[in-house]
């Protein structure tokens, strides 16, 4: 009994360990963070962008890719006015 408490305390001692390591990435939330449609995008984001594994943020409706992160989301800002910056359209949605 005391083996198997011990190998639980190990275990629990190492996971908080590892979740020490992982970074979190400041992100203010939009204003319209809390917008329906937004928990409908955030819930649906993939794991990794290309080479790039999911980073945890510390905001609603926000998002992060890459250690350096190099991909960031944000939901519920307000529309951009036109731009010159690059524009790429993927599955009928445009982003900046």
């Amino acid at each position: 009994m005391k083996l198997k408490i011990l190998t639980s305390v190990a275990a629990l001692c190492a996971l908080l360990v590892l979740t020490s390591c992982a970074p979190t990435i400041h992100l203010e939330p939009a204003a319209n963070a809390n917008d329906p449609l937004c928990a409908e995008v955030t819930v649906r984001l993939p794991d990794s962008i290309g080479d790039q594994a999911r980073v945890w943020t510390d905001a609603q409706a926000t998002a992060a890719w890459g250690t350096p992160s190099s991909v960031l989301l944000t939901c519920g800002l307000e529309p951009p006015a036109p731009t010159t910056l690059q524009c790429v359209s993927l599955g009928g949605v445009d982003w900046v």
